[in-house]
């Protein structure tokens, strides 16, 4: 008489590169799909089924990579301001330059930047996302406090006398300017004052300060 024997599962597979980085293509078209709808009808009109639309999927398929509406949320500011970090380092070190960017240039890059109406709409609906998310403060102060970093570093080049945290404070200057030029300039209407007289007094006041080295740092 035979003795049975009971069949062994088959060992569990493992997720292929290839299932691996179509995982993450959907995943970046989500995400690409859900800045759309952010930039186009706003934080308070953000949902995940308009992302579904956008993207040309249901919502469950949406789901599948983003369990909830907040860790949808959390990964588009996370994408978007680490796209942003990495052009900012860009604009400010060495790379692809015979010399790193002066602070002149600097300046008015980065506030002109600041002025573009595409790429402000997004930032301000982001900080509205900021204050509604636990993880919103921490996402968007990271990006503050590795984009300071950033500028303090092209600064040392053509200020190496200075501390790094003068360099830091300039910095965090910068950072409040461009968020007002945000604020102010990306809309379209008149001002009796003009963009670029504001690039203008930034650079003074910043070039001020740091040839003058009145840190107190």
């Amino acid at each position: 008489m035979s003795q049975r024997t009971e069949a062994k599962a088959p060992p569990k597979r493992q997720p292929s590169r290839r299932h691996y980085a179509v995982g993450e293509a959907s995943k970046g078209r989500i995400l690409e799909a859900a800045e759309k709808v952010l930039a186009r009808d706003g934080y308070h009109a953000f949902s995940t089924r308009r992302v579904a639309q956008e993207c040309s999927i249901s919502v469950g398929n949406l789901t599948y990579y983003f369990p909830t509406k907040d860790s949808l949320i959390e990964a588009l500011m996370e994408a978007i301001y680490d796209r942003y970090q990495r052009r900012y380092a860009e604009l400010a070190s060495a790379e692809g330059r015979h010399s790193p960017a002066s602070l002149a240039t600097l300046v008015t890059e980065l506030l002109r930047d600041a002025a573009d109406p595409e790429a402000t709409g997004v930032f301000l609906e982001l900080s509205i996302m900021a204050r509604h998310h636990g993880f919103g403060p921490k996402v968007l102060n990271r990006f503050y406090e590795r984009w300071a970093h950033d500028i303090a570093e092209a600064i040392s080049h053509e200020f190496p006398d200075r501390s790094q945290h003068e360099l830091l404070r300039v910095a965090y200057f910068l950072t409040i300017i461009a968020d007002g030029v945000c604020t102010v300039f990306s809309r379209l209407e008149d001002r009796s004052v003009g963009h670029d007289e504001i690039v203008a007094l930034a650079i003074g006041a910043i070039e001020g300060f740091l040839k003058r080295g009145e840190g107190g740092g």
